[in-house]
């Protein structure tokens, strides 16, 4: 359990999250589209120095450059299967 824990830290997912990856990685490589970006992976040493952050409040996560924060809501409703 304690190994889940950091490897979310250290991704920065949850477990749904990271179903939610997986499937849209498959499908995407299904159909010959580019590969999905996850916009909340800053990099292992990112993640770990926000969420150690005094400042970081939980509620909004920064992305990646060139990423919305609502990536994942657009991407998923897009394809809702």
């Amino acid at each position: 359990m304690i190994a889940q824990w950091i490897t979310g830290f250290i991704k920065n997912y949850t477990e749904v999250e990271g179903w939610v990856l997986q499937k849209a990685k498959y499908r995407r490589r299904a159909a010959g589209l580019p590969a999905f970006v996850y916009p909340y992976d800053l990099g292992w040493r990112e993640n770990i120095k926000l969420l150690l952050a005094k400042d970081f409040d939980g509620l909004w996560w920064p992305v990646r450059k060139g990423c919305s924060p609502k990536e994942m809501m657009v991407r998923t409703c897009s394809n809702p299967s």
